[in-house]
């Protein structure tokens, strides 16, 4: 992890005092150097090595039949940042991107006339509105991630039952990932999962005769089954906690997570109704039913705030921005 500087004299790298960096230390084989990068809600600083905390408080971005909106996680500050107009189209896939403070978002559109797109938008009220990509027929994104270290977007196409990536402004869209009829043994593609720091990534399969959870590097190489379920817990949701270090989904009737070192699994919640979008920050999980945003807390191991509104329709999508 070690390389020479220009002179050729002095060894450099991530090996020596974590490269001066402040949280985390990539090595760049192919160019022989290294660069600094933060954990997830914090931006690197003007001088490349410190990171700065992007908010001070808390708020949930979510999305559903037709809004894409935030709130606090008090019940607070609610605001509608984007309405898509269309009863058949969903927010179905959302995440924060804390260097350019933008949202991305997925929109499925099912009708036959219409396609769906990946878009961004300011998290403070929605403008600068922009299509990145326009998807294909047939295609249908249920997950969406940023890959902050690398600076790619990553979505799961369960319509085209493939991983793809893309540059943050929606260019050089390339396949990561075919996940064939094999893999799927019936099943849909369900739920993803980033893991930058350990160039991992988790997706689920629903249904079929075999569901389980798969990783992959972020290429798409090294495909292999990370955990199978009982036939009756399919994945729906998944997310990882970095601060557990653990992968989190949820199934039709729970809330479940898996130590990423140990391999230990612990239900967390049952007794649910297809709860989706689950999302965690520091002793919180939220996630979503049908028209609530519930928050489960870590060291009680009970649901405390509960999020209602007549306006929610059909929540799909949700994230946790600090």
């Amino acid at each position: 992890d070690t390389f020479l500087d220009s002179t050729g004299r002095k060894c450099e790298g991530c090996t020596i005092n974590n490269g001066g960096c402040q949280q985390i230390c990539i090595t760049n084989i192919l160019r022989g150097s290294f660069f600094c990068v933060c954990h997830a809600y914090f931006t690197l600083g003007s001088d490349h090595r410190t990171c700065n905390n992007v908010n001070s408080t808390a708020f949930l971005l979510f999305g559903d039949r037709r809004y894409l909106r935030r709130i606090n996680p008090d019940g607070t500050n609610y605001k509608v940042l984007l309405s898509l107009g269309l009863l058949s189209s969903y927010f179905h896939a959302i995440d924060f991107d804390y260097t350019t403070r933008n949202v991305f978002y997925a929109v499925g559109l099912y009708s036959a006339t219409l396609t769906s797109y990946i878009g961004s938008a300011s998290f403070v009220n929605g403008m600068g509105h922009v299509t990145l990509r326009t998807m294909p027929a047939g295609a249908q994104i249920v997950s969406l991630h940023i890959d902050w270290v690398h600076r790619k977007v990553i979505y799961l196409d369960s319509g085209k039952n493939a991983i793809y990536r893309c540059e943050m402004d929606g260019t050089a869209n390339t396949l990561v990932l075919s996940i064939t009829t094999t893999v799927r043994s019936g099943g849909v593609p369900n739920g993803l999962a980033l893991d930058p720091y350990d160039n991992k990534l988790y997706f689920g399969i629903s249904g079929g005769t075999l569901p389980r959870i798969l990783s992959a590097k972020l290429d798409g190489s090294g495909l292999a089954v990370y955990y199978t379920p009982a036939m009756t817990r399919a994945p729906v949701s998944l997310d990882i906690d970095f601060e557990a270090n653990s992968l989190m989904w949820t199934d039709n009737t729970s809330i479940n997570a898996r130590n990423l070192a140990t391999g230990v699994v612990t239900e967390l919640q049952t007794k649910l109704s297809s709860p989706i979008g689950i999302t965690t920050f520091e002793e919180s999980l939220w996630y979503l039913t049908s028209n609530r945003i519930r928050r489960y807390r870590f060291k009680t191991r009970k649901d405390g705030t509960t999020i209602s509104s007549g306006s929610f329709q059909r929540l799909r999508s949700l994230k946790v921005v600090h």
